[in-house]
């Protein structure tokens, strides 16, 4: 697969090169009314108002690098600067994941929600079968080969999917270190067995499923 990468910045749409299931959801700066600033090393600073940004951009002391999340950087070091501790929380999901970074005082200077890739497996098969199909054409006698890939028989490794999923989470943070000055993560995982739905206790007696409680679940939060 290939890495995912900016386009649309006007629509605030983060997408795929190979797809555009994932995508992002806005940053929500405009009703927040901050601006992201970054320093002339691209050091994140704390973000400032609507008004400042556009004098600093009026000026000439800064220039706009990002515009979906509106993003500017100065261009002459600041005498002093001031970062206070921000925490980013992290919901973590299998399909949805949200992301959101409040200051000391509850304010919430970022909010975003991402949606995550569920087609690794089908356009892996999807490929799987077009190659099939162009060797069978290409190479008629070509002999078979089989269970002769390492990445396959290698122990302890992740599945595609999930490795796509976990990377979309780190690509994530990471793009939020690059606007704010983070302090400390906060990762909420929920516990949930899809398996036990099969239990027959979780189910009626016309066969349907019950509607599994969330809030019962245990919740754990991790702070890194």
């Amino acid at each position: 697969m290939k890495s995912d990468s900016f386009r649309d910045h006007s629509e605030g749409i983060r997408t795929t090169c190979a797809s555009r299931a994932f995508f992002r959801k806005g940053s929500f700066s405009s009703v927040m009314n901050v601006v992201y600033v970054l320093s002339p090393d691209r050091v994140p600073l704390m973000p400032c108002s609507c008004v400042i940004a556009r004098l600093l951009l009026k000026d000439g002391k800064a220039k706009v690098v990002r515009r979906t999340p509106f993003t500017i950087q100065l261009l002459s070091q600041p005498e002093s600067t001031y970062t206070q501790s921000l925490t980013l929380g992290v919901d973590t999901g299998s399909s949805v994941m949200g992301s959101a970074v409040a200051d000391e005082k509850g304010n919430i200077l970022y909010l975003s929600e991402v949606e995550l890739r569920n087609d690794i497996a089908q356009t892996m098969k999807e490929r799987a079968a077009s190659r099939r199909n162009r060797r069978q054409r290409k190479t008629r006698y070509r002999p078979a080969r089989w269970l002769n890939r390492k990445n396959s028989t290698r122990t302890g490794r992740f599945s595609p999917t999930m490795t796509s999923k976990i990377d979309a989470h780190l690509r994530e943070i990471r793009f939020v270190q690059s606007l704010l000055p983070i302090a400390s993560i906060v990762l909420e995982t929920g516990t949930f067995d899809p398996h036990a739905l099969k239990i027959r206790r979780y189910c009626r007696t016309d066969g349907s499923i019950k509607r599994a409680s969330t809030m019962a679940l245990p919740i754990r939060k991790r702070t890194c």
